[in-house]
């Protein structure tokens, strides 16, 4: 349950402030679905620069959503991952992704 209300919420944040630069979606419970949800907006809102997904449950799969969607991504400065509780896969997604943007 906790999962498909977090999904809603973020989906009506992300309606309400299309033209936002910053999206502070920490400690909202959000998995693989939430992560989808992510990379959408990221996708198609290219105004955020700062996104913070700290405490949040997408493990690997979810990372790796949010990684491909930022390999395209020329805006975000910022992204905070901390406690999110990913393995290998996940951490190899982010590693990569930081090392075709510098």
């Amino acid at each position: 349950r906790c999962v498909q209300e977090t999904e809603n919420k973020l989906l009506q944040i992300v309606i309400n402030f299309l033209n936002l630069d910053t999206l502070h979606l920490s400690l909202k419970c959000a998995q693989n679905g939430g992560a989808k949800v992510v990379a959408h907006v990221l996708k198609d809102y290219e105004t955020i620069t700062t996104l913070n997904l700290s405490g949040n449950q997408f493990g690997d799969e979810g990372v790796k959503v949010i990684a491909h969607t930022l390999k395209e991504n020329k805006t975000l400065t910022k992204l905070d991952l901390f406690a999110i509780k990913i393995g290998d896969e996940g951490a190899n997604a982010i590693a990569y992704l930081s090392l075709i943007h510098i």
